[in-house]
């Protein structure tokens, strides 16, 4: 007998074997396919609920977003808050409490800021979010003049950053630290590191005044 038509024989085997069992236990093989059928039904169920959901929040964060683009920035903040309120460990959450911590430390709302950061949710695996997000904390560090901690917020935010402008602005920002640190020699090496050529107009701007900035003050 050619290899062939034993392993056609072995296949047949398996199949009617298969089938005998089915017929032999139709009541527990009939369960299975029902408990099974159930547990691909519930997930699909909840994997249509999770994205309309998801959809619906980001469609929600998005408005008020609008809003503080547009200058609305009181109807954004009650938004936002909401947000915060509503819809912990979500990446609405995170988007949300970047903007409300943001406009507290700029409006210099020291017991805001302290309540948003004691009671802080922010978790994600977003890069651009999490680097907007140590962009946000180097601001304040530097507002309260922890300016150590503001540089390592700023190496953060470089380090998930994925936009060349954003991380354009942050070295120019470490720059400003490190005059202030007096530590020339790394707001130096930062430069070196910088093309100038490939600078937007603003950052260009920007870069020049921090450059001359150095240069006045190692002199």
């Amino acid at each position: 007998m050619k290899k062939e038509d034993i392993k056609r024989d072995v296949i047949y085997d398996k199949i009617i074997n298969f089938i005998n069992y089915i017929n032999n236990n139709q009541k527990q093989v009939g369960l299975t396919f029902i408990i099974v059928s159930c547990i691909l039904i519930a997930f699909v169920f909840y994997m249509n609920q999770t994205e309309t959901k998801k959809l619906s929040n980001n469609a929600y964060s998005s408005t008020y977003q609008n809003n503080y683009i547009d200058n609305d920035k009181d109807l954004a903040l009650i938004g936002f808050t909401n947000i915060l309120d509503e819809y912990p460990q979500s990446e609405t959450y995170n988007q949300a409490f970047i903007y409300v911590l943001s406009d507290a430390i700029e409006n210099n709302e020291k017991d805001k800021i302290a309540s948003l950061i004691s009671n802080n949710k922010f978790n994600t695996n977003d890069p651009m979010l999490k680097s907007m997000y140590y962009k946000v904390m180097a601001d304040y560090y530097e507002s309260i003049d922890e300016l150590n901690n503001a540089v390592s917020s700023y190496k953060d935010a470089i380090k998930h950053s994925s936009n060349k402008d954003y991380i354009d602005k942050y070295k120019i920002s470490l720059i400003s630290l490190y005059i202030n640190l007096d530590n020339h020699s790394k707001a130096r090496n930062i430069v070196s590191d910088i093309d100038i050529d490939d600078l937007s107009y603003d950052n260009k701007n920007k870069f020049e005044d921090i450059k001359a900035q150095l240069e006045y003050n190692t002199n």
